[in-house]
Formats: structure tokens, C-alpha cells, sequence
């Protein structure tokens, strides 16, 4: 997954972004590369609301209350890793904490 900056550059549109959320068509703000060709973009409201849908569809028929239980951990796990990752490559933060740590 990467972030989308705008204005969109050459490179961005020869990977095919367009810009476009692919599930609501508002602005994209982030995207994934499936299989290496296809692009997914998602826009933040729509990250948020559909891609957990995804995950529960993503679960085969035997799901019950103790693995379902099991699969939000992970992604909730996985969410505040990402979002710290995310975070600490913002250059503001970096900025900032590069000032606070002197």
C-alpha cells in the first residue's frame, strides 16, 4: 500500500492512479498494486467503512464468536502498528521529534 500525492506526478499515472476512489469515485488517498498490475485506490472514508467488510467476507464459513474475536485482535493490532508506521514517516512528526529528543 502507498500513499497518493498530489498533484499526481508521471509516475503515479503510468502505474495507471487516476485519482479516483475505486469503490465511491471521490479523491483517493492511498492505493494497493494487486499482483503487480492491477491498482485498488481507496479514499480515507471508505478505507475505513468498506475494507473491514472485506476482512469479514474474507473468512470462510466456519467463523464462530472465539475466531471472530481472534481476527478483530489482529487487525486491531495491525491498525495501531500500521497507523505508528504510518506516522513516524510523516515529516512533520519527524520534525518534531527530532526537536524533542535534542
Amino acid at each position: 500500500m502507498a500513499v497518493i500525492k498530489y498533484p499526481l506526478d508521471s509516475d503515479a499515472r503510468s502505474l495507471g492512479i487516476t485519482g479516483e476512489c475505486s469503490i465511491c469515485g471521490r479523491r483517493s488517498s492511498a492505493y494497493w498494486m494487486c499482483r503487480g498490475v492491477e491498482i485498488f485506490e481507496v479514499c480515507s472514508t471508505c478505507a475505513a467503512e468498506k475494507l473491514p467488510l472485506l476482512v469479514a467476507e474474507s473468512l470462510d464459513d466456519n467463523i464462530d464468536r472465539f475466531r471472530a474475536e481472534s481476527v478483530l485482535r489482529t487487525v486491531a493490532a495491525s491498525f495501531w502498528r500500521d497507523m505508528s508506521l504510518c506516522l513516524m514517516n510523516r515529516p512533520s512528526i519527524r520534525k518534531h521529534l527530532a526537536r524533542t529528543n535534542n
